[in-house]
């Protein structure tokens, strides 16, 4: 299959900018016009009232002028602009933090949706805290290239052309070479500002998500660190990481002031030199003290956008450094070839079939070496397929296949939609009800009861109380072992799925435990197909078919009553032990399989 040219790294942001320019609504249109609006009001407002109190003052000199002047035209037009101001200010806040808001919820459901793909959370599952720093910091920080940089910059460039054509009424030529020394030199300020922030926001960014995936280690894991005698060690670990986040930000903050000077600068030299220039007008009668007091005060209201546009210019590292390590999800998202479902079909694989595996080989992302290879299986409607076999031989990647967690290499999976039972349960913090209804969000309250009592937790339930209200903390907490793993069956359960993947269900369960859930299992999976990995006796004893995993190859299969079945099963932890002798009753993974 021929591949897609990859996207040079330096224009990979382009993708996420790209994106987030589809995904702003319209309203961003009429905020970029309220900001325009509210800049220019304001520079109005501003030159407008100092024309005035000037004319005022002027024409109350004298009894005659002061008659003949009028006052109501300008305050008017005073009262006008501060009310449009305030009214274009509110609308502007208004519809850009709704427009980049809704745009950042639809990336984050794209991000979602590209996470879901195999290939993306496999690789996310190695480290889950990327995809937290993604979700958060990565993606926040492009809410201030819209709202910080481009509004900002959108707003400037005709409150520049105002601010020259008001100065135009001293030269024209005054006028032009202002707005060109506004628009070159902010925007050398600017640039300068981001080259030089967008490596420190770099390093920055790094640190911020390596101190995040300390942190939670160590809340996560703070028992074992604290057996293990590593606790104060990986605590120093994580302040040197907030050391460093803090020489970042004061290097940030010394080339944000150092942007801010020149800014000032360049509005205090402007400002002197309009002020001097039209102190000389005046004074040769080439223009009237009002019109000079208007331009000099529409000088002062032109540098108000360039301090929301430094504030977006030095964030403009971080989200430049987000939008790239973003586009690569992105891309993926949106690019067909970058994950093959053609591999994997939900489609029932036909007749009894509920699962068939055919020539399949498979390596998780990043690895050059084959989980598994060859692999031919199939599961009939009703049929229990036990998978057995050392730690890593295997039997967790093909129950990944089953589910279409992770794509074949080579050949093809068909499967029924699965259900998939771990042996670590994930519940949330939240009620019972919500933790049930993850798995069926239409089920009413007398499935999600149903579900509970044939799992043998109705009754634990009901002596709590609440019932289905009953919150439960973070990762189940308020539930034993065994009330979990059955919480996690209810859930199972509720999917009405024909294949259930089951990953040592029994695991870490006391023996009365594991009896409870293995008889629900046996009880409510009767008409759907297993396929379940297992080191134990007590699992694998309910299985119609044992198959041996080696190497990531299917070596050995056996059927339940034949003596290399019971070979097998009494290998396993809890049986008795006893190896029967090679019988010739098992077939090889390299004969013909006979469900072929």
């Amino acid at each position: 299959m021929l591949k897609r040219p990859s996207q040079p790294e330096k224009h990979k942001e382009a993708i996420t900018f790209r994106s987030l320019g589809f995904s702003l609504p319209r309203s961003i249109v009429w905020a970029a016009l309220a900001s325009c609006l509210t800049l220019l009001a304001g520079i109005g407002l501003l030159a407008l009232s100092g024309w005035f109190i000037t004319a005022t003052a002027i024409a109350g000199a004298s009894a005659a002028t002061a008659l003949a002047f009028d006052v109501f035209r300008p305050s008017a037009g005073i009262r006008l602009l501060a009310l449009g101001r305030t009214a274009s200010r509110y609308a502007e806040r208004v519809w850009s933090h709704d427009a980049i808001l809704s745009a950042l919820a639809a990336m984050r459901e794209r991000l979602f949706r590209a996470w879901a793909t195999p290939k993306s959370a496999w690789a996310l599952r190695l480290e889950p805290s990327r995809l937290l720093f993604r979700l958060t910091g990565d993606l926040d920080a492009l809410e201030s290239v819209v709202l910080r940089f481009a509004l900002p910059a959108l707003a400037a460039i005709p409150a520049c052309l105002l601010a020259g054509m008001l100065l135009g009424n001293l030269t024209p030529v005054i006028g032009l070479m202002s707005f060109l020394v506004l628009i070159i030199c902010s925007a050398a300020t600017l640039l300068q500002l981001m080259r030089s922030s967008a490596m420190l926001a770099a390093r920055r960014a790094h640190h911020m998500e390596r101190m995040r995936a300390a942190t939670i280690d160590l809340i996560s894991g703070q028992t074992s660190l604290v057996m293990a005698g590593r606790q104060k060690a990986h605590t120093c670990g994580i302040l040197a990481r907030e050391n460093q986040i803090g020489t970042q930000d004061r290097r940030l903050n010394r080339a944000d002031t150092a942007a801010a000077a020149a800014l000032t600068v360049l509005g205090g030299l402007l400002l002197a030199m309009i002020l001097l220039l039209a102190s000389h007008f005046v004074a040769e009668g080439r223009v009237t003290a009002p019109m000079a007091v208007l331009c000099i005060l529409a000088v002062v209201g032109v540098m108000e956008p360039f301090a929301p546009l430094r504030r977006g210019a030095l964030e403009a590292g971080r989200a430049l450094l987000g939008a790239r390590r973003l586009s690569t999800v992105l891309a993926s998202e949106s690019d067909p070839v970058a994950a093959p479902q053609e591999a994997y079909s939900a489609r029932q694989p036909g007749g009894e079939m509920v699962l068939r595996m055919e020539g399949v080989s498979a390596a998780y992302p990043g690895s050059k070496r084959s989980a598994v290879c060859d692999i031919c299986l199939g599961v009939s409607r009703g049929e229990r397929v036990a998978l057995v076999g050392a730690s890593g031989a295997g039997k967790s990647t093909l129950l990944a296949l089953a589910i279409g967690e992770l794509p074949p290499s080579q050949g093809y999976v068909q499967a029924c939609r699965a259900s998939l039972l771990t042996q670590n349960v994930d519940l949330f913090l939240d009620t019972v009800r919500n933790n049930l209804l993850l798995a069926n969000p239409q089920a009413n309250d007398a499935q999600l009861w149903s579900a509970l009592e044939a799992a043998g937790l109705a009754d634990d339930l009901t002596a709590m109380g609440v019932g289905l209200d009953t919150l439960l903390g973070e990762g189940g907490l308020g539930l034993s072992g065994g009330q979990a793993k059955r919480l996690a069956i209810a859930r199972m359960l509720l999917q009405q799925r024909e294949l259930w993947l089951l990953d040592e269900p029994t695991e870490s369960l006391d023996d009365d435990t594991a009896a409870h859930v293995l008889q629900t299992l046996l009880g409510e999976g009767g008409e759907r197909g297993w396929l379940m990995a297992t080191h134990l006796y007590r699992e694998a004893v309910l299985a119609d078919r044992v198959l041996r995993v080696a190497d990531g190859r299917i070596v050995e299969q056996a059927r339940k009553g034949t003596p290399a079945y019971l070979r097998m099963i009494n290998e396993l932890r809890g049986g008795s032990g006893q190896v029967l002798p090679v019988r010739p009753e098992y077939v090889l993974a390299s004969e013909k399989l006979p469900w072929n």
